[in-house]
């Protein structure tokens, strides 16, 4: 058992370092964590998890770090179930595998601290007590005194353990933000106002948050783009379109089609929608074979994106903008806000969140 939990936290230390920022990202979704502090613990959680494989694997203070995995897999489940409930109202990304992984793995931590209970000498059961001869109380005391020894170097590993956490998570945030070049950003998008159409003194701001593999993203297409053409045309509001990748957790389809359209919205606002809606008609569906690269700018049927597409030129720029998002408090997609204030992401809703506006 001790042999598995430690086969576990490696496989998971080597998981995390794959993707270091997708780990802080789902961290932020979840918001159980302040949000400064998820970037510490996204970078430094490797460490901790490799100390804990170590250590197990070892046979060193195994109930210690079977005590700490349980910590930490109680974290992971709130921090999954959080993220999970926001999900269910909205296409963020699925948790189900991550709730049961975590689940099972919290199950034999607290199986093993048992069986550990159980095997554990009599003297060092709560409860016994020896027949109180001097020889006895003698070695009681010693023992008392060698444990007590023990507990307190096991204490003071475990805050030197958090602050090397802290460290090495801090240290590593810093050496990717100061290393990690400025992503490309296309000229006609920012980060705060995503992609503009419309005039830029029309009363209403309408933000949209879609992610272009999400089905609920594509049906609401279909009921709202009738009424953004009229209010476009008419100049009552301008739009404002946040592509991002929540998604990307399940297929990079998802910051793919992000990037081509981001590319699309460098030649011209009538090109980007126009892209926009055949990446929503053609998006794939569930256990087929997500579009090549070469299908996507097929798709797209604008063959001046093939270079941005094929060298993924604002895969940093979709990822900053994911980023921007979750710390604003975008957890799925579609979301939708009407001069700054949330709107239920349906046509009937954000229509009449228009007219009150406009009134």
């Amino acid at each position: 058992m001790r042999v598995l939990l430690g086969a576990v936290w490696a496989w998971a230390a080597v998981a995390t370092l794959a993707d270091v920022a997708a780990s802080v990202r789902t961290l932020r979704v979840g918001r159980v964590l302040p949000d400064w502090l998820a970037p510490v613990i996204g970078y430094g959680l490797p460490v901790l998890e490799l100390g804990l494989a170590v250590l197990l694997l070892l046979g060193l203070t195994s109930r210690l770090t079977e005590v700490i995995g349980s910590v930490l897999l109680v974290l992971f489940l709130a921090d999954i179930v959080a993220a999970a409930t926001d999900a269910l109202r909205s296409s963020g990304p699925s948790h189900a595998g991550a709730l049961l992984r975590d689940a099972g793995l919290l199950a034999v931590c607290v199986f093993s601290l048992w069986t550990d209970r159980r095997r554990a000498p009599v003297a060092d059961r709560p409860g016994w007590a020896a027949p109180r001869t001097l020889d006895r109380l003698l070695g009681q005391h010693a023992d008392w005194s060698r444990r007590s020894e023990e507990r307190r170097l096991q204490r003071i590993a475990v805050l030197a353990g958090v602050a090397l956490i802290a460290a090495v998570g801090t240290g590593l945030e810093l050496r990717t933000a100061l290393s990690t070049p400025e992503p490309a950003t296309p000229p006609n998008a920012s980060i705060a106002d995503g992609v503009t159409l419309g005039r830029p003194d029309a009363p209403v701001r309408i933000d949209v948050w879609e992610d272009l593999l999400a089905p609920p993203c594509r049906r609401l297409d279909g009921q709202l783009d009738p009424l953004l053409s009229r209010w476009l045309d008419t100049g009552v509001a301008r739009v404002h379109f946040h592509v991002i990748a929540l998604l990307d957790v399940q297929s990079d389809y998802s910051s793919r089609a992000a990037n081509a359209l981001y590319a699309a919205a460098n030649l011209d606002p009538v090109t980007f929608r126009a892209v926009r809606r055949a990446l929503y008609s053609h998006q794939p569906r569930a256990g087929t074979p997500d579009p090549t690269d070469d299908d996507l700018v097929a798709l797209a049927g604008v063959p001046a994106l093939a270079d941005a597409v094929h060298t993924s030129l604002y895969a940093g720029y979709v990822a900053h903008a994911t980023d921007r998002a979750v710390h604003d408090g975008i957890t799925g997609t579609p979301a939708v806000r009407v001069n700054g204030t949330p709107v239920s992401p349906d046509a009937r809703s954000i229509s009449a969140a228009v007219a009150a506006a406009i009134r």
